[in-house]
């Protein structure tokens, strides 16, 4: 079993005021997945929102006057159970723009593991 780690994904979100921002995630060809979110100020501030992110499940991270300034970390492992092709979809909305991110890699075997991080800076429009 080799550990993968797919491209980095970099962004940022532009937010309006009171609009409520949120995260969702998506996984493709029905592979295994654990994933982690946390939103902060700093690396080493605490967390204003964290927790587990599951496939195609919504998250509401919060307004976009408390996100800004802010940056949201992700992290998700996809274990290749059906094929080699791994993908993660990365969906943000509620800000100015909608985010809409495909990050595709392959894994090397069945059983390998590929590792999927992004980072989203939140900012005022």
């Amino acid at each position: 079993m080799a550990l993968i780690p797919a491209p980095v994904i970099l962004s940022k979100c532009l937010v309006k005021n009171a609009s409520p921002i949120t995260l969702e995630i998506g996984i493709g060809n029905a592979q295994l997945t654990q994933g982690s979110y946390s939103v902060k100020r700093t690396v080493s501030s605490p967390a204003s929102a964290g927790g587990n992110l599951a496939s195609g499940v919504p998250v509401n991270l919060g307004p976009g006057s408390q996100l800004a300034g802010q940056r949201l970390s992700v992290l998700v492992t996809v274990v290749a159970t059906q094929s080699v092709d791994t993908t993660l979809t990365l969906k943000l909305t509620g800000g100015t723009t909608d985010i809409h991110i495909t990050n595709s890699t392959q894994a090397g075997n069945i059983g390998d593991v590929v590792v999927y991080e992004a980072y989203i800076r939140f900012t005022k429009s």
